[in-house]
C-alpha cells in the first residue's frame, strides 16, 4: 500500500506552473510558488498600507504597578493609562513628600522607566531602541549626558535623568547652599545591555541625593518573574499577563533591588 500516490507530487507542481501562468496573465507575480496552495484556500483578503490598519512605530498602552496587599501577599493594582494618574509628581519639589514616598512602587517605577535604557543624546535628539524611547518618553524625565570636565558626580557618571531640566543646576559638592527646585537625579553607573537569549536588560543607576545605589531590570515577564523574590510576584500574575498577551501586546515587566555597594564593585 502507498500512503502518497507517486503521481501526486507531479500533479502538484503541474498544477501551481498553470496558477503561476493564470496569474502572470493578470499582471499578478507571485514570488513564492509554494504558497499558492495555500492561497487555494483563502476566502477573503485584505490589503494594507501603513496607516489606515496599522502605523509605524510603538505607542504605550499602560501599566500596573504591584502592591503589598498583606504579609507575603502583592497583588496588582488598577490599570493605569497615563503616569500622571500615579499623583507621584508632587514628590519632585517636596522634600517631606519625598522622603516619604520614595521607596513605593509608584516612584520606583517611574524611576525604573527613566533609567532603565540604552539610550543616548546626539545633537540634541535622544537615539536608540524605538522601545526603549517610547518606554522614557512615557516617564516624562529628562536625558542629560555632562561633559566630562563637569562635577564629582560625572566623573563617574556618563549620563543622568531628572524630572525637570532645572533639576540639574546644582553645585552637588555644595547641597545643601544651592537654590531652585528639589535637586532629583539618577545617575546610570553602569548599563547590562539587553540579550535575547537572557531576554532582559539592566542598570544600575545612583541616586544623587542619597548617593544610594539600586539596580533596575526589564524584560520578558517570565523571566523577571523567576529572577524575583516569591513573595513579591502579584497573586494575580499570570491572570493579567494572559490579558494582554491575548490582546497582542507587547508586555513587559519590570523590577529593582537596593545595592548595600559602593561605585567600585558596580564596575565589576
Amino acid at each position: 500500500t502507498i500512503t502518497v500516490p507517486p503521481a501526486l507530487p507531479a500533479c502538484m507542481s503541474i498544477g501551481s506552473s498553470f496558477a503561476l501562468y493564470r496569474l502572470k496573465k493578470r499582471a499578478i507575480f507571485c514570488i513564492s510558488p509554494q504558497r499558492i496552495n495555500v492561497a487555494g484556500k483563502v476566502n477573503v483578503m485584505c490589503f494594507d498600507k501603513t496607516g489606515t490598519l496599522t502605523e509605524e512605530g510603538l505607542s504605550t498602552y499602560g501599566f500596573r504597578i504591584s502592591k503589598m496587599v498583606s504579609d507575603g501577599e502583592a497583588k496588582f493594582r488598577g490599570f493605569k493609562d497615563n503616569i500622571a494618574k500615579l499623583n507621584i509628581f508632587p514628590i519632585y519639589n517636596d522634600p517631606l513628600l519625598y522622603e516619604e514616598k520614595k521607596n513605593s512602587t509608584g516612584t520606583l517605577f517611574i524611576e525604573a522607566l527613566a533609567s532603565c535604557h540604552a539610550l543616548t543624546r546626539i545633537d540634541g535628539k535622544i537615539i536608540g531602541d524605538p522601545l526603549d524611547i517610547e518606554m522614557f518618553n512615557s516617564s516624562g524625565w529628562v536625558l542629560d549626558e555632562p561633559e566630562t570636565d563637569s562635577n564629582d558626580p560625572s566623573e563617574i557618571i556618563s549620563s543622568f535623568v531628572m524630572p525637570t531640566k532645572e533639576q540639574k543646576h546644582y553645585d552637588w559638592s555644595n547641597l545643601r547652599n544651592s537654590s531652585g527646585p528639589y535637586p532629583y537625579q539618577l545617575g546610570i553607573v553602569r548599563r547590562f545591555d539587553f540579550s535575547s537569549k537572557l531576554q532582559r536588560m539592566s542598570v544600575i543607576v545612583q541616586n544623587l541625593r542619597d548617593s544610594k545605589y539600586r539596580l533596575y531590570c526589564k524584560g520578558a515577564p517570565e523571566i523577571i518573574q523567576e529572577l524575583c523574590l516569591k513573595n513579591t510576584i502579584p497573586s494575580n500574575f499570570g491572570d493579567i499577563l494572559a490579558r494582554y498577551t491575548k490582546r497582542g501586546c507587547r508586555v513587559l515587566a519590570v523590577a529593582t533591588r537596593q545595592l548595600n555597594v559602593n561605585y567600585q564593585p558596580c564596575q565589576k
